[in-house]
């Protein structure tokens, strides 16, 4: 939570009510709270973190899993609600996004606790939402009787059935399915890798799966997911000059170690556009009514049929996402589980503790940071424009990449009811990292963009 929500005494408090809930969950099938903090202002808390693909992606994504990977999945899902129900824990409604799957085939669900009172979930939407999941992802060859039960499950008014125990119990087959035996020249994926990386990702995946007990009936139709937020770098905590001559002290965070690119932006807008109702409880709490999150010429990037994982090599997804405002910024962190960073964490991330005017050091090198040039350095063809985000030799003593050029970025500081924005961008010369400017927060241009930070992982030093 940023500084400005829990200034609200309410927003506070209903936050840390849904901590407290999340933190109460000791279940095997749901993602564990561990603690919550608060470090410049911000409420945190901490959340178990695994490598996973949700159930949602692979819908998008149209992949199918085997039928005794899905007869475990939806076991280990109506085991984790019906703990949750049981133990009276309002709960917030079930979604796709919600069931994790890892490549191993291991399942979790997100922590849906909510503190405080809340109506009672709708089991019969809840279990009707998931076997209408569960029937997409039924590979051709699943028995009649499990597609005739999701068939039915996935009806308005779910088969009348008492509940997550009842749900499960449906799932058995009626005898015993042997396990069988793997074939030896097949992967279990429904799309072969298209290269050889692919390919020992995969085998390797199998590999596991098969030391661990599992057989090619257990193991998922599909690949390890693609991160959808960038890699960040530890920023310690330290005195950090600012501006001009003074200094702060700051915690331990982490930051994104290059701007936010399109194709991670993409995963976010593709959410809000198939979970408008859920989406709004990642808007920044004084974000204007009926703000659209999608950049005014996305479309003409990006058509509607266009995905990253189809068209891979379009290098539009590379780079910076600009034209956002910070309403877009705060809300992508949001979802992600993130913050922007603060002024002071931002410049402390590009001029470390010794205070370098430059990520790189004190002496002007334009020709490391994209930056805009001259006509006459510019080689044929070439224009001042956004490269692919950590494409420029301009790492910062932490590792982060993008903070003296390509496009500005918007920060959490705000001032006077408009926003600090920090760094230099492609169309304009090499500026100090002191630098700054104050625009308004509905702000769109192609050369802004943002970054995300987050507090360390606990036991960090």
């Amino acid at each position: 939570m940023n500084p400005e929500s829990a200034s609200n005494p309410d927003l506070k408090e209903d936050f840390l009510l849904d901590a407290r809930a999340k933190a109460q969950i000791q279940n095997d099938s749901i993602l564990a709270v561990y603690e919550a903090g608060e470090i410049e202002e911000r409420i945190f808390y901490a959340i178990e973190r695994i490598d996973a693909e949700s159930l949602e992606s692979l819908l998008l994504k149209g992949f199918s899993i085997s039928t005794e990977a899905l007869r475990n999945t939806a076991r280990i899902v109506a085991a984790g609600l019906l703990y949750l129900r049981q133990a009276k824990v309002p709960c917030l409604p079930l979604q796709p996004a919600d069931i994790l799957i890892q490549i191993d085939g291991t399942v979790r669900l997100q922590n849906l606790a909510l503190g405080g009172l809340h109506p009672a979930t709708d089991e019969a939407a809840d279990l009707s939402l998931f076997g209408s999941c569960l029937l997409k992802l039924l590979p051709p060859e699943a028995p009649a009787d499990l597609r005739s039960f999701l068939e039915r499950t996935a009806l308005e008014h779910p088969l009348k059935l008492s509940g997550w125990k009842e749900f499960s119990a449906g799932l058995a087959p009626e005898s015993p399915v042997p396990a069988r035996p793997a074939p030896e020249a097949k992967t279990p994926w429904k799309a072969r890798p298209k290269d050889r990386s692919k390919a020992r990702l995969a085998a390797a995946a199998l590999s596991a799966a098969l030391l661990i007990g599992g057989t090619l009936a257990g193991v998922l139709h599909f690949m390890a997911p693609e991160p959808f937020t960038p890699k960040q770098t530890l920023v310690p905590k330290d005195l950090y000059p600012q501006g001009s001559g003074r200094r702060v002290s700051l915690e331990a965070f982490s930051i994104d170690s290059t701007e936010v690119t399109n194709r991670q932006y993409f995963k976010f807008i593709d959410w809000v556009r198939t979970h408008p109702r859920e989406a709004a409880r990642f808007d920044h709490p004084e974000q204007p009514p009926h703000h659209s999150h999608i950049p005014p010429a996305w479309l003409e990037m990006f058509p509607e049929k266009s995905r990253p994982e189809k068209d891979k090599e379009n290098p539009l997804w590379d780079l910076p996402v600009s034209q956002v405002t910070w309403w877009d910024a705060c809300a992508f962190a949001a979802w992600t589980g993130r913050v922007l960073p603060t002024e002071e964490q931002w410049e402390a991330a590009g001029r470390g503790p010794r205070g370098l005017l430059f990520p790189w050091g004190d002496e002007p090198e334009p020709e490391r940071a994209n930056v805009r040039r001259p006509e006459y350095l510019l080689k044929p063809g070439e224009t001042n424009g956004p490269k692919a985000a950590g494409a420029s030799n301009d790492a910062s003593v932490f590792g982060a990449k993008g903070l003296s050029g390509n496009v500005s970025e918007w920060t959490a500081t705000r001032r006077d009811g408009k926003v600090v924005v920090k760094g230099g961008h492609f169309n304009a010369p090499l500026l100090t990292l002191d630098a700054a400017s104050i625009i308004p927060p509905d702000s769109r241009t192609i050369n802004l963009g943002f970054r995300t930070a987050s507090p360390p992982t606990p036991g960090t030093p």
